[in-house]
């Protein structure tokens, strides 16, 4: 009897060599300008490795997660670019995307998979149709659909992972696998923090200059706010482990090396959002530990003035916030133009081109505001979908939390302050197209928690 589980690798590779044959064809037109054998080498590769994991959907699933945090050791922040148009603009990250996406749904599809019932299937299946109707509006329909797979792909991993597993064990080594290998990237952050950055202990501060010293860290990425939302999710991943392991040695290095990095990013939004988050956590489990690490924070910025210089200079200089009050103004008034319907998907990028820069001074792909962002895009319906998807999000989060084991209840503490991260870094910069994947992955373990203890379709309030 076949493990409904997977599928027949021949099936797989039919499918696989007809969209071969599509993207290919599309990778072609681009590569006769743009083309270098590294890049093709890549592309076959990942390739070929999505096709073999594909033929059993657990191992595509932690392949996606090894791929997602290994990305940008390979291309940097800006990756590949196959084209000066925008139309034609794409790194591998994006075609990454969009591979994940239609391989998803044919699964989905074929499986004949019901996730009807799922009581998140009506905000997310609001949200991506509001978004997809949203490309008429596009004046870049390519563009713009790249920039729906974006909030698109994570939810469709969310119901593979709720098809394809129902031991929890096997769900939770799903977060554990993504820890070590985000590790990874961040051994490379810390090589680079540790001799590109951080002078000899012989060279007096003063001596450097204050680009040198109050320079911001942004690892492989080379996005410092960015990286430092990555480290807090995965900060409170570790803490999560942490309270649930025998062996917290591990964990304990893993917080204490990425808060280090944290630290070094510089960025307000990460930092406000660690705060935010380790909050969460303890005032509503472990209130003893939580006073006594936020004191010690609290004298660590008090007293040493390595620490204490940065944190000043980023947080009492108002000409830090001007480029961002520049950015949100320029979104603000784009959105008056359109508060229904929006401007498409991308929409901020494609009418911010239109516009006349000079005039505010600003430059960057979305409105470093993910509100403003999703309101240019697709109009106070858009932005009224999406929070009461994440609000349907940190209930279930909420139902989680409530369960009577410890290491269950644990992890819906880890989905809150996931969801928190996500709404505090939004105010200043993507948080949710950067970090999507990671929640919905909570969310699909969660989910499984709640099976666990018998709930099999939780009810979640509305």
């Amino acid at each position: 009897m076949k493990n409904p589980s997977q599928i027949n690798p021949k099936i797989i590779n039919r499918i696989f060599l007809i969209f071969l044959i599509f993207i290919s064809s599309y990778l072609v037109s681009l590569f006769i300008v743009y083309f270098t054998y590294s890049k093709l080498i890549v592309l076959t590769i990942l390739f070929v490795a999505l096709m073999l994991s594909l033929a059993y959907p657990k191992s595509f699933i932690y392949f996606v997660l090894i791929m997602f945090p290994l990305l940008p050791l390979f291309w940097g922040g800006t990756g590949m670019m196959l084209g000066d148009s925008k139309s034609l603009r794409i790194n591998i990250g994006g075609i990454y995307k969009i591979i994940v996406l239609c391989f998803g749904i044919l699964y989905l599809i074929h499986k004949r998979t019901n996730i009807f019932k799922d009581k998140m299937f009506i905000p997310i299946v609001l949200f991506t149709s509001l978004s997809l109707a949203g490309l008429f509006l596009s004046s870049e329909k390519m563009y713009g659909f790249r920039q729906w797979v974006v909030y698109t792909m994570p939810v469709i991993f969310y119901f593979l992972i709720l098809e394809s597993f129902d031991d929890l064990k096997e769900a939770i080594r799903l977060f554990k696998t993504a820890l070590i290998l985000y590790c990874i990237p961040s051994i490379v952050n810390g090589y680079y923090l540790i001799f590109s950055y951080v002078p000899p202990v012989y060279i007096d501060p003063k001596e450097l200059s204050a680009i040198d010293k109050y320079a911001r860290f942004g690892g492989v990425i080379n996005q410092a706010n960015i990286f430092g939302l990555q480290l807090d999710i995965f900060i409170m991943l570790s803490i999560y482990f942490y309270f649930n392991a025998r062996n917290r040695l591990i964990y304990t290095t893993v917080f204490i090396s990425m808060l280090g990095l944290l630290f070094f990013t510089l960025s307000r939004s990460a930092w406000g959002a660690f705060l935010a988050a380790v909050s969460i956590i303890g005032l509503l489990r472990y209130k003893k530990t939580y006073i006594q690490f936020m004191l010690f924070i609290a004298l660590v910025i008090a007293f040493v003035p390595f620490v204490s210089d940065r944190v000043s200079d980023r947080i009492n200089d108002p000409d830090k916030f001007k480029p961002r009050i520049n950015t949100v103004t320029l979104a603000w008034n784009l959105f008056k133009e359109s508060p229904i319907l929006g401007h498409g998907p991308g929409g901020f990028d494609t009418s911010f081109e239109d516009s006349k820069k000079g005039l505010y001074g600003v430059a960057g792909h979305d409105a470093h505001n993910e509100y403003m962002t999703l309101l240019v895009e697709g109009g106070i319906p858009l932005l009224g979908l999406y929070l009461f998807m994440i609000y349907r999000c940190f209930m279930l989060a909420v139902q989680v939390f409530k369960l009577p084991d410890k290491s269950g209840s644990d992890f819906g503490l880890f989905m809150m302050s996931t969801i928190i991260i996500i709404l505090v870094v939004g105010f200043t910069n993507s948080s949710y197209r950067e970090v999507g994947i990671y929640l919905w992955t909570a969310m699909a373990v969660g989910q499984i928690h709640l099976r666990q203890a018998g709930i099999s379709h939780p009810e979640i309030a509305t």
